[in-house]
């Protein structure tokens, strides 16, 4: 997989029309670098950076307005990639475009408009206000959902600031383990490495925490 984030503009954004729906050239490159050594990598795909906790969530005919406005700005993209054989994995990052519902509904606007290569990556660093009710949401997305990043989760993480810590670390991974092996959910289980410390070593971590 690649990280590929694709923020959408808002409105009142003036640089709005010259950067809404367009795929940048750094993540042009990466896709056209990729397939030229004939690799077809997962892009990793977010619309925004919204912060921790539960998000205020808009109206139900402004949801809809702007899952329509998402599907229209990640087009290009998609479209791009799919000409590479590749795959978009729109991911959460918090904010009412990482809840469940809302990754859903643009991954089902964008297959309405025939573009099948998209799913769902959930980060669960990303989501510690929904790990409670997890089974719900797997089950939510399960459709879509193509692959779940493992990290550490804690209760009050977003207090006390453990909030990526490796799988295994955190207070409520067993939780995390029976809510997914109990889901029948089949995907992709990802780790990764954040920070400056060696990569290998804590993407080891997970792995061990996993097993």
């Amino acid at each position: 997989g690649i990280w590929a984030p694709s923020p959408m503009p808002a409105f009142e954004e003036p640089e709005y029309s010259s950067r809404f729906g367009v795929v940048s050239s750094r993540i042009k490159n990466l896709i056209t670098e990729a397939a030229r050594r004939g690799h077809t990598p997962d892009l990793w795909t977010q619309i925004a950076f919204g912060g921790p906790g539960t998000p205020s969530l808009p109206s139900e005919q402004v949801h809809r307005a702007e899952v329509a406005r998402a599907a229209d700005h990640l087009t290009g993209l998609v479209r791009l990639a799919r000409g590479h054989g590749m795959c978009v994995v729109l991911t959460n990052h918090g904010g009412w475009a990482g809840e469940p519902r809302t990754l859903v509904d643009i991954v089902s606007e964008l297959a309405r408009r025939g573009l099948g290569n998209v799913g769902i990556g959930f980060r669960l660093q990303h989501a510690h206000h929904l790990i409670a009710d997890l089974d719900h949401h797997i089950s939510t997305m399960s459709e879509h959902l193509v692959a779940v990043m493992l990290s550490g989760a804690d209760a009050g993480a977003e207090l006390t600031g453990r909030v990526i810590l490796p799988f295994g670390a955190g207070s409520r991974d067993r939780w995390v383990t029976h809510a997914i092996l109990e889901s029948g959910w089949q995907g992709q289980l990802v780790v990764h490495a954040v920070g400056n410390d060696d990569s290998e070593a804590r993407l080891l971590d997970s792995l061990e925490g996993w097993e």
